[in-house]
């Protein structure tokens, strides 16, 4: 690899070959380019980092389109001198990104109240949890699903990868629509997910759906699923900071569920500032401490989720 082109990093600065001054090697043994302080200033020049033990971090000028990198870009590989891929190309990010960005969650937000119609319509009642992976939403919806009687439920459960969560949920509640939801690389569903994952439903046998969204707290803060309540989880086996290093999941859920009561005592944890830590986060939240082992708390939490 001898040059980088930079290509569509704006419109006053079009394409622009850039040699790699110096260290051709070192970028030919491969590693990563990041933006860093050139002779114009901030993000004027590129610099080869992990590019292996035996070829060290170089710097490399880009020469005469420092105005280029200033815009920001992603480099991906192009065909330059030596055959494709050697060389680089950098592609604009920023606004085009943030519109991208914009457009996927306007199109959820969309499609979520038009499943919220739907649902409501049908007189489906429809509660979601979002949990880090590990905090009990699966154990929980067995639980739920175990003491629901005469409720006609459906559960769906979202997960990267298998059909686990949705084998153990059919067991614990043989009448009940399950369907796993696999998203592959996403690390949460969408409002298109459960639409699809709901098609052969027939809504008007339901009075509640349950929705298990793939373990994390960042990024299911974000989509709108159609549901009327969102119940966050945290185990006290996490650590009573987790509303305070994740604030953004806390705000956008309803209440909060603190799980695996049964292992407070010998997880040493403290129950009171975990709760202090949700009201520092979200004042005036209603907190629901269970067990899905023991069915302590249950109670009070199924009423919530069947009533509002």
């Amino acid at each position: 690899m001898t040059a980088v082109t930079l290509v569509g990093a704006g419109p006053s600065a079009p394409a622009a070959r850039v040699p790699l001054v110096g260290r051709p090697a070192v970028t030919a043994r491969g590693g990563m380019l990041a933006p860093t302080r050139g002779p114009h200033g901030p993000k004027s020049a590129l610099r080869v980092v992990g590019a292996g033990p035996s070829a060290p971090a170089a710097r490399v000028p880009l020469v005469g389109r420092p105005a280029a990198t200033a815009r920001g870009g992603m480099l991906a590989p192009t065909r330059g001198p030596h055959g494709p891929k050697s060389a680089l190309r950098l592609a604009e990010v920023g606004p085009r990104l943030v519109e991208v960005r914009c457009h996927l969650l306007k199109d959820n937000d969309v499609r979520a109240r038009g499943l919220r119609a739907r649902l409501r319509g049908a007189g489906v009642r429809c509660v979601s949890l979002v949990a880090s992976p590990g905090a009990g939403k699966t154990a929980l919806l067995e639980a739920v699903l175990a003491q629901c009687g005469e409720r006609r439920v459906a559960a769906l459960v979202g997960d990267l990868a298998t059909d686990h969560d949705a084998a153990r949920l059919a067991r614990a509640g043989p009448g009940a629509f399950v369907r796993q939801i696999n998203t592959g690389t996403l690390c949460h569903l969408e409002a298109r997910m459960v639409e699809s994952a709901l098609e052969g439903c027939d809504l008007q046998q339901l009075d509640l759906l349950l929705i298990e969204n793939v373990g994390n707290l960042v990024c299911p803060a974000a989509y709108d699923l159609g549901e009327d309540l969102r119940l966050v989880l945290a185990s006290v086996t996490e650590g009573e900071d987790k509303p305070l290093k994740y604030p953004t999941i806390f705000n956008t859920a309803d209440a909060a569920v603190i799980t695996k009561l049964d292992l407070a005592a010998a997880a040493g944890c403290d129950l009171a500032l975990l709760r202090s830590n949700i009201e520092a986060v979200r004042p005036g939240m209603a907190v629901y401490e269970v067990s899905s082992r023991t069915g302590a708390g249950m109670a009070a939490l199924l009423q919530r989720m069947a009533e509002g």
